[in-house]
């Protein structure tokens, strides 16, 4: 079994340019080349690739990823365009622990996290499922045959109370003597 260990570099919370506070998310890191660390300003954290593989970063607050939380708009529509820009083109899916955009990656964080976490080991795709559907089958045939040998072998089953009285209802044959 193929298992590969994953580490998630976590941006600390923090208060964003209206005062509101953020908890922090996490930046996922395989060990490749495009794992994604921590960047940004005290008040726009984002996951961004290694500092010293880039050869330019952002410098304008137009071209910085928040760059939308300090405009003119409704608080609500601040909070929506947040959300578009986490999301990105790509479909989302949200659990009530992280935020996944469509090819698996980790977009957003844990929502009460205030510290470091290591996800410990994660499984490969494609064997993950294998032990657990063979350990399913096996077990639902155990328990399958279980439940058979006690509903066959146990007087106060209704199964074997209808196979000993069809037992006991079928004439004797034998040698009859005249």
């Amino acid at each position: 079994m193929y298992v590969q260990t994953t580490q998630l570099e976590f941006c600390q919370g923090y208060t964003d340019k209206n005062g509101i506070w953020n908890n922090g998310f996490y930046c996922r890191k395989w060990g490749k080349e495009d794992d994604k660390y921590c960047c940004g300003e005290g008040t726009a954290p984002y996951c961004c690739p290694e500092p010293t593989k880039t050869t330019s970063l952002p410098t304008s607050s137009a071209s910085t990823p928040f760059a939308f939380l300090s405009s003119s708009s409704s608080s609500h529509q601040r909070q929506q365009q947040f959300m578009r820009h986490l999301v990105g083109p790509t479909s989302a899916v949200a659990n009530d622990d992280f935020l996944f955009d469509g090819s698996g990656d980790l977009v957003g964080g844990h929502a009460n996290s205030h510290h470091h976490q290591d996800t410990g080991l994660q499984i490969s795709p494609g064997q993950d499922l294998f032990p657990v559907i063979v350990g399913a089958g096996v077990g639902g045939a155990l328990m399958l045959l279980s439940l058979l040998l006690v509903c066959l072998l146990c007087p106060c089953c209704p199964c074997y109370v209808r196979r000993h009285r069809k037992r006991s209802s079928k004439p004797i044959v034998g040698n009859q003597s005249q």
